[in-house]
């Protein structure tokens, strides 16, 4: 095991080097800003906007499905991957690299990358009424959502992909007699299916697993599609009409009609979509040499200029290359407008560097749970879908502090990949603080209430308690976990008498105390 030695010339050196301008952002950061194989010669990153939404579809006969990407305005495409040896009842993305399969028939679960690579993942059990019909993913809550149907009734459930295990949702429903498939918008809530039977779409209450009549699809719809949405919550529906055969469509989620795009030409079915997300190519700041010296703070950041109109729909960050001895001592954070999240949290105790990291919500494993130099995807310290929603423009900053007094290190490069859309009417965010703080109180002098106000950088134990004068306990306002945010109580002090109160924050290793004065 690797200790510390404190060596006199060395820490003085060190702290000589503090007064350098580590606690500022680096001047690179606003000039040249290179993405991996295209190079941007000028102060700010500017990407173009795909107009045009794109997915991955499986279509053919039933004994010869073959997958594709098209375009979502046309229905010729591109084939990825071999033939398809099983019959896939339905896609769902996770993120533009993820996406999972059903073996309709088979009833088993894989897992597939954007290049059309499969692996089994296994038998899925807890099937509801026979047939497993839908698969979606549920952004908002992380949850994978799954339907099943006799043609006479529907049952949705909540499908674990690790263990492969559906547990049903409520009690199955005539409602949605042969519910087809499974959709949920990017921003989460009720879950809608075409049925079949009666060639309607239907709408799921995900709590409760009641179902609801939107309206006609407007065609005799038949065994063989699916559904999902895109990112900027357009439904889009690999079709099968009796009448005419495959087709690609959009459904209006309030009335249950829709729009033919186009239709399938010697395609007789089409048994599954799922629409790819826009993704910015990876926004990389490299060959940086920045140090990262003891008790002191780096910052490096990039301005993306991409469209006043476009929206975060997901963040991955890589640090491609940190060079430092232990790594326990860093902290990370990304800040972006008013959010700021702290990504990698004193990590890999004596362990040394971040090669090639990649932090991504999805991930299996958290970064506290891995070895340096941490290779590989993590879930970051702290999530990073305080982002999303936020608009693309505007400066990304990289914030690496070194909480130690006698390692030092580089940072080299870093990276971010964006996934985006087009913003959805004005964009609610959340105030993430980049450090812990207890804000004074408002008004004080109060009577009888004022209102406190705290930030966590992290999710942590918050306990937030008046004390009078003489150190006795008055009232405990706040003790319990609480994720990462700011939030702001009010105190009543009705019954109490005038004079000086103190309040105190204890939340992970912060402790901070403010005094307030009551006049009656």
């Amino acid at each position: 095991m690797k200790t510390r030695i404190l060596i006199a010339g060395f820490l003085a050196a060190a702290l000589i080097f503090t007064q350098s301008p580590c606690s500022q952002d680096y001047p690179p950061s606003f000039g040249p800003a290179p993405y991996i194989d295209n190079p941007i010669q000028n102060s700010e990153v500017f990407f173009g906007a795909n107009p045009n939404s794109r997915a991955i579809i499986c279509s053919g006969s039933t004994t010869a499905l073959q997958k594709s990407k098209l375009l979502l305005t046309s229905c010729s495409g591109t084939l990825i991957g071999p033939p398809v040896p099983y019959f896939p009842g339905a896609y769902t993305r996770v993120n533009p690299n993820l996406y999972y399969i059903i073996d309709q028939i088979g009833l088993r679960l894989l897992r597939m990358d954007s290049l059309g690579t499969e692996t089994l993942l296994g038998s899925i059990t807890g099937t509801p009424l026979t047939n497993l019909t839908g698969l979606t993913y549920n952004q908002a809550n992380g949850l994978f959502y799954i339907i099943g149907s006799n043609l006479s009734q529907s049952q949705i459930g909540i499908l674990d992909t690790v263990s492969r295990v559906i547990t049903t949702i409520g009690s199955p429903t005539s409602v949605c007699a042969g519910a087809i498939s499974a959709s949920i918008a990017p921003q989460g809530g009720s879950l809608f299916a075409v049925d079949i039977t009666y060639d309607n779409l239907c709408k799921f209450n995900i709590s409760t697993g009641t179902a609801a009549l939107i309206g006609s699809l407007g065609i005799n719809a038949n065994f063989g599609q699916d559904a999902q949405f895109d990112y900027d919550g357009v439904l889009y529906w690999a079709a099968y009409n009796n009448a005419i055969g495959a087709q690609l469509r959009t459904i209006d989620t309030n009335t249950g009609g829709g729009t033919l795009i186009c239709n399938f030409s010697g395609i007789p079915q089409v048994t599954s979509i799922a629409t790819i997300p826009n993704t910015i190519p990876p926004v990389c700041r490299t060959n940086l040499n920045l140090p990262l010296l003891p008790a002191s703070t780096t910052r490096d950041s990039v301005n993306v200029s991409f469209g006043i109109f476009e929206c975060v729909r997901d963040v991955n960050v890589r640090i491609d290359n940190v060079i430092h001895t232990w790594d326990s001592d860093l902290t990370f954070y990304l800040q972006h407008l008013t959010q700021g999240v702290k990504i990698i949290n004193r990590v890999g105790g004596s362990g040394d560097n971040f090669i090639n990291t990649v932090l991504d919500d999805q991930a299996a494993t958290p970064i506290a749970l891995g070895t340096a130099p941490f290779t590989g995807t993590f879930i970051p310290s702290n999530l990073l879908w305080p982002f999303n929603g936020t608009r693309t423009d505007g400066v990304w900053r990289l914030v690496v502090t070194d909480t130690g007094t006698v390692e030092t290190g580089f940072l080299n490069s870093w990276c971010l990949v964006i996934t985006y859309s087009t913003c959805e009417g004005v964009i609610q965010t959340i105030e993430i603080p980049s450090y812990y703080n207890l804000s004074q109180n408002y008004p004080n002098p109060f009577n009888p209430v004022t209102k406190i106000k705290y930030g966590l950088p992290e999710n942590s134990n918050v306990k937030l308690v008046v004390y009078d004068i003489l150190g006795r306990e008055i009232k405990i306002l706040v003790n319990e976990y609480k994720t990462q945010g700011t939030y702001e109580i009010d105190f009543d002090a009705s019954a109490l008498s005038s004079g000086i109160y103190f309040y105190n924050l204890e939340a992970g290793d912060f402790i901070q105390t403010r005094k307030m004065l009551l006049i009656k």
